[in-house]
């Protein structure tokens, strides 16, 4: 299963990390005296302060996983005709900086093709000039 570009649903970004966003909420609301973290991932900055330097190019984006695939599993997939689709998802993952927390970056919901399987053949037979060169070393 191939994902299938021009149909991508929905996309979601995270750019702080959920468990330090919360507990900046909670310093505020409350009022604590206590610093605020900052949240940011680790591979974020990273790529930040490559891009600063002029070690990375502006679209570059690195991460510290990620993952795609069909919504389905492989019983199913088997039974698909060729060309059906089904839903996918794809998703990227950072650590934070701060509290040491993985938590995902970017998030999309898409829809994926089945592709046709190639099946090569494991036994091909020798050409005429292989099996010259066979019957010479016999």
């Amino acid at each position: 299963m191939e994902p299938n570009e021009p149909e991508k649903a929905k996309v979601k970004t995270f750019d702080k990390c959920p468990l330090c966003s919360l507990k900046e909420w909670i310093i505020k609301h409350f009022g604590l005296d206590e610093t605020i973290p900052e949240g940011k991932g680790f591979f974020a900055d990273i790529v930040k302060r490559m891009k600063e330097n002029g070690l990375a190019k502006e679209g570059w984006d690195f991460c510290y996983d990620q993952r795609t695939g069909p919504v389905a599993n492989e019983q199913m997939l088997k039974t698909l005709p060729t060309g059906a689709q089904v839903p996918s998802y794809f998703f990227k993952t950072d650590i934070c900086s701060d509290c040491g927390c993985i938590y995902v970056t970017k998030l999309e919901e898409g829809t994926a093709q089945k592709k046709p399987q190639i099946v090569l053949p494991t036994n091909i037979p020798a050409n005429r000039a292989e099996r010259r060169r066979m019957e010479r070393n016999n």
